[in-house]
């Protein structure tokens, strides 16, 4: 847990990831808790047209806020999802294509954090995920290398 994240407001997250087995996955962001947040959907098989969705669930019920078809979603395929928000103005990317742009109008979670999300069932690797935006510390120095086995026998292989 990350001290502040629950204050988190805007940001852009991306996450690189492939379903093994189930039919959804994807990621929570402006996460309060598990009845308190919005979700970017990927889906193999929702219906015949549209699978990407973005929801909001406030005090566990459900609404869509956007939803389009982006083609056919096959398990064991890398896909990168990318979601920003602003405000109640959210972008969402399937490979780093612009798939949803829509705003919150019925006013929208106001802050928390981001976890990666899927059904019962639900099986996905992911390879990285990567957060911007104020007051988040960067991932890309999360993890201090020096010293670290990775680095050790580096050096001593020269």
């Amino acid at each position: 847990n990350v001290k502040g994240a629950d204050k988190w407001t805007d940001y852009t997250f991306e996450v690189k990831g492939k379903l093994t087995a189930g039919r959804i996955w994807g990621v929570c962001f402006r996460y309060v808790d598990t009845m308190t947040n919005y979700r970017l959907n990927l889906y193999d098989d929702l219906d015949a047209v549209n699978n990407l969705y973005i929801y909001k669930r406030v005090s566990g019920n459900f609404s869509e806020v956007a939803k389009v078809p982006v083609g056919q979603i096959d398990k064991d395929t890398w896909y990168t999802l990318k979601l920003s928000i602003t405000g109640n103005a959210m972008k969402a990317y399937l490979n780093n294509d612009l798939k949803i742009e829509v705003e919150d109008k019925a006013g929208g979670i106001k802050e928390g954090t981001i976890a990666l999300e899927g059904e019962g069932g639900t099986t996905f690797h992911v390879e990285y995920v990567n957060l911007e935006g104020k007051g988040i510390p960067s991932s890309k120095s999360a993890v201090d290398s020096a010293g670290k086995l990775a680095t050790l026998w580096s050096a001593l292989k020269q």
